[in-house]
C-alpha cells in the first residue's frame, strides 16, 4: 500500500510534467508492485460511469464505446468478465474535459545591415556587417484548445485498492464525426491497456 502512494505521487508528478511538455498525448501507467496480477482471471466495470459533465458531446454515447473497448480489450487478454460480485479485479474510468490555452512567442525576424559608414564597433569608413535588433521584435501566438484526460483505473476487488493505473492527456477535436470519434476511443483504450498487466 504504501508503494502505491509513493508511485501514485510519482504518478502525478509525472503526469504534471507531461501536461506541461505538450499536446502529444502519451500514455503513463503505474502499478502496484506487490499486487499478484497474475491471479487475476475474472473482471467487472465499476459501473459508475465516467463522470464527464460536457453539453457539447453525447456523454452516454462515449462512456458506451469506453466500457464496450474496456471489455472487448480485457477478454482479448484472457479475461473474463463476470457480474455476480466474485470478480478479482474492478476496472473504472475517469474523463475530463478542459479549456485549454497554447503560448508561442518566436522572433519575427532580423535585419542583416551591410555599407560603409557608422558601423557595430564605432565611427569608421570600414564595413557595418551585424545583427541588429529585430524589426518586428516578438509576435506570441495564443491558441485555445480542448484538452481531454482519460484514467483507466484496476482494483483488486478483495482488498479494494487501487493497483494499476493509466492515463493519457491531449487535445480533443469535439467536431469529429461520430464514427471517427467511435474509432478514436477504441484505439485509445487499446493504448491505455496496451501494459496490462504489467
Amino acid at each position: 500500500m504504501l508503494a502505491l502512494r509513493r508511485a501514485s505521487a510519482l504518478f502525478i508528478l509525472v503526469a504534471v510534467m507531461a501536461a506541461c511538455g505538450g499536446s502529444n498525448a502519451s500514455v503513463i501507467t503505474d502499478h502496484d508492485p506487490e499486487a499478484s496480477f497474475e491471479n487475476y482471471r475474472t473482471f467487472d466495470l465499476l459501473g459508475e460511469g465516467s463522470g464527464l459533465e460536457e453539453d457539447r458531446v453525447d456523454v452516454e454515447q462515449i462512456e458506451g464505446w469506453v466500457e464496450a473497448n474496456l471489455e472487448a480489450t480485457l477478454v482479448d487478454k484472457g479475461y473474463e468478465r463476470v457480474t455476480d460480485g466474485t470478480a478479482d479485479f474492478m476496472v473504472g474510468y475517469h474523463i475530463g474535459l478542459n479549456g485549454a490555452l497554447s503560448v508561442r512567442t518566436m522572433n519575427t525576424g532580423y535585419r542583416y545591415q551591410s555599407g560603409w559608414g557608422w558601423n557595430n564597433w564605432g565611427m569608421g569608413s570600414g564595413p557595418s556587417l551585424g545583427i541588429r535588433d529585430a524589426p518586428g521584435g516578438q509576435q506570441t501566438y495564443r491558441e485555445y484548445y480542448d484538452e481531454g484526460t482519460v484514467v483507466i483505473d484496476v482494483m483488486d476487488r478483495e482488498s479494494r485498492t487501487l493497483v494499476w493505473r493509466a492515463a493519457v492527456r491531449g487535445e480533443v477535436d469535439l467536431n469529429l464525426a461520430p464514427n471517427v470519434r467511435r474509432h478514436n476511443i477504441e484505439r485509445l483504450v487499446h493504448q491505455l491497456l496496451r501494459n496490462f498487466p504489467p
